[in-house]
């Protein structure tokens, strides 16, 4: 039976995270602070648009509600990645 070979240690060695810890990185060019964005706009645009369902199921004011709500968490979630996006460093 062949044993697996161990890794190289500083192959995987940890790098240190710097002044300004992880979400400043960069993977292939992209920050790792705004990898998270796309779920931050996902989150705000379906609970919000979720609560507005909710309200419509309440007060009977469907759809107007549901879309209210969505178009505000998507607004919302649009000016997070803006303001994420042109944060100075």
């Amino acid at each position: 039976m062949v044993e697996p070979s161990s890794p190289e240690p500083d192959k995987f060695r940890e790098q240190p995270a710097g002044r300004r810890g992880i979400y400043d990185r960069n993977l292939g060019g992209v920050p790792v602070r705004l990898i998270g964005s796309g779920m931050e706009l996902a989150c705000y645009t379906l609970l919000l648009g979720g609560a507005g369902y909710w309200i419509d199921s309440t007060w009977h004011t469907q759809p107007y509600l549901g879309i209210a709500g969505s178009l505000l968490g998507f607004s919302l979630g649009m000016y997070r990645l803006i303001v994420l996006a042109t944060r100075q460093q």
